[in-house]
């Protein structure tokens, strides 16, 4: 895993580098650090995306798919479709009673955004939801997907 380092280290860094004096060897060390700083920032970003690829939504599979997400390995049952949602802006400006006929009502209407689990989405099977929010006048401000809490 990389290592974490003070929010000064790229100042630090540039100090050491501007510095009179500095070696050769200082230069390719400081050089080093900060391609492997920058790879595992990389690979970090990767593995916490999404490994779905967007496919049309489907009312009535989304709505068959609402066991699977008690299921012990359920995959990324709905994943594709809510990549869908976001990416056409499906949601974007629709009022709640909308959301709930299109999607269902959610276990958590009551207050906040909306959740949806899609599945094992993630490069280590993390579970993952349709997260929806709502501005204050009751239309659908955000939708994107997030980690399950």
């Amino acid at each position: 895993m990389c290592p974490v380092y003070p929010a000064g280290l790229a100042a630090y860094i540039r100090e050491i580098s501007v510095r009179q004096g500095m070696g050769r060897l200082e230069k390719i060390v400081v050089a080093t650090f900060a391609i492997v700083f920058t790879g595992c920032i990389y690979v970090a970003w990767v593995i916490s995306q999404p490994t779905e690829s967007p496919r049309p939504f489907d009312p009535v599979k989304w709505e068959q798919s609402v066991l699977l997400d008690t299921s012990n390995d359920p995959g990324c049952f709905r994943g594709g479709m809510a990549l869908d949602l976001i990416d056409r802006k499906t949601l974007s400006g629709k009022t709640g009673h909308e959301v709930a006929y299109l999607l269902g009502t959610p276990q958590n209407s009551s207050s906040g955004p909306w959740l949806y689990p899609v599945g094992q989405c993630g490069f280590f099977w993390g579970h993952y939801d349709l997260k929806v929010t709502f501005g204050a006048d009751g239309r659908v401000k955000h939708a994107d997907i997030t980690d399950s809490i």
